[in-house]
Formats: structure tokens, sequence, C-alpha cells
């Protein structure tokens, strides 16, 4: 079993079959997408065979591989072929959504979460002698939303009007990555208030 990245989008329909293809020309198959991490993919040795997409059912049986946000799996059989319509189609509804809304929806969720931190500080800036890696890991934070708020915008950009392939797939990473950064931060900031609390309450 190995990590690599995803050479293409989700919603990238033929990409992902044609890429699955010559994988199995080498003894390998996609086994997982992380849905936290949907630009790596998680391989698997595996006897060749042809592959192809399909969309997600529930009385499939046999070797399959979710593709997360757009609803369909990787199967055995012959390459099916979309045309460029149905693959942004399948990019506007099911992909486009993630990297834009996700981190708006998890800084709403978390937003005490994401904000006591940094009002911590400005009440106790004892806090950045007694804790420098909690100021550190707040201001980074901070960073990293904005990075990724800016790689969103530019990510629609890039695949409304098509200009460049792989702008698109990096700022799609970019994205990606910040929605997971921002989850574990909201999770790890849990951990920093309810230590640096107990000496300097909010």
């Amino acid at each position: 079993m190995r990590v690599v990245l995803l050479p293409c989008a989700p919603y990238e329909l033929n990409y992902i079959e044609r890429w699955a293809n010559e994988l199995a020309k080498t003894g390998w198959r996609l086994r997982s997408i992380p849905l936290l991490l949907p630009f790596l993919a998680v391989l698997e040795e595996a006897e060749p065979a042809r592959y192809r997409l399909d969309y997600e059912r529930r009385d499939y049986h046999g070797y399959y591989c979710r593709v997360p946000f757009v609803r369909m799996l990787l199967i055995e059989g012959e390459p099916t072929g979309y045309s460029p319509q149905e693959m942004r189609s399948i990019g506007y509804f099911n992909v486009v959504c993630q990297p834009i809304f996700e981190p708006v929806i998890t800084l709403m969720v978390f937003k005490d979460i994401f904000t006591l931190p940094m009002l911590s500080l400005v009440k106790n800036p004892a806090l950045f002698g007694d804790y420098p890696l909690f100021g550190f890991m707040t201001a980074l934070m901070a960073l990293i939303i904005l990075t990724g708020f800016i790689a969103a915008l530019v990510f629609l950009i890039a695949f409304t009007w098509r200009r460049s392939r792989r702008v698109e797939l990096i700022c799609y990473r970019v994205t990606g990555l910040t929605n997971f950064l921002c989850l574990a931060w909201a999770l790890l900031s849990l951990l920093l208030l309810a230590t640096v609390g107990m000496y300097y309450p909010i």
C-alpha cells in the first residue's frame, strides 16, 4: 500500500479512468480517496484489470473505490468516457462548492473555537511568553485560512474560464489542505484552551 497525489481533481472523470487503467498495468489500483484529503490517493497492489467510473449505487458487489464529492464508484469494466459538459456539470454541483463553502461552514460552526485563542492572547499578553507555541500557531492558522480563501477564489476563476488546468489543480489541492487544517485546528484549539484556560481564564 502507498499514498500518492491524485493527478487530477475528482470531477475530472476521464482523467481518473485513464490514470486508474495506467496504474493497473503496473500492478496497482485505487484503494481509496480520503474524504478529508481528496487530493490524495491510497493505492494497493492488484492483478491487472480494466476500470471505469459508474454512478454510485448500494447494490454493487465486488471491487470499488468511492470518488468523493461526485457520487461515483471506480469499478472493474471498460472505460465509459464522459463529455466535457458532463464533467463540468458534475464539477460545478459536487466539487466546486466544496472548496468554496466548506471553510466558511467550518468557521461558522467553530467560530468561537477560532476566536477564543486570539481573544485569550489579547487579554493575557503573558501567554506569548509562557506559551509561545500558542501564539505562533494562532497566527499561522490565520495565515492558512487567508491563503485558503485566496486559493479558493483563484480556483473558481480557473475552473470557470478553464485558462490553466495546472493552476486549477494546484488551487484545488491548496483549498483541500486548508479545509483539513481548519478542522484539525478546531480540535487542537479545544486542547489548547483546556490547558491554557486553567491558568489564564478568558
